[in-house]
């Protein structure tokens, strides 16, 4: 089952801390399902899109991962991996030093 969770709280958490939610394409996790990208977005909140790759094989899953962004209306600027590199960079950049 899954563990109930204040999903507001994290969101909140998200957006004070500036840490990007991770939407996670792994078949077996899906962690971050489409209803809670859609309260996200409406929340303020920034994304990743990842694989959970551990073998270059697994790549082929982000298509998952886009998927339930899509579902919840995630838009592309607020996904941090599809940023232009001199923008991720900027992002990250100020992760480290904040």
């Amino acid at each position: 089952e899954p563990m109930q969770l204040d999903m507001e709280a994290i969101f909140a958490k998200g957006i004070e801390t500036g840490t990007a939610l991770e939407i996670s394409a792994a078949p077996k996790r899906l962690d971050l399902n489409d209803i809670h990208c859609r309260q996200a977005m409406n929340a303020g909140v920034n994304f990743l899109i990842n694989t959970d790759s551990h073998d270059a094989w697994a790549q082929r899953f982000i298509q998952f991962g886009v998927a339930t962004a899509q579902r919840g209306w995630v838009t592309k600027d607020r996904v941090m991996n599809t940023l232009p590199l001199k923008a991720l960079l900027k992002w990250i950049k100020q992760k480290r030093a904040g």
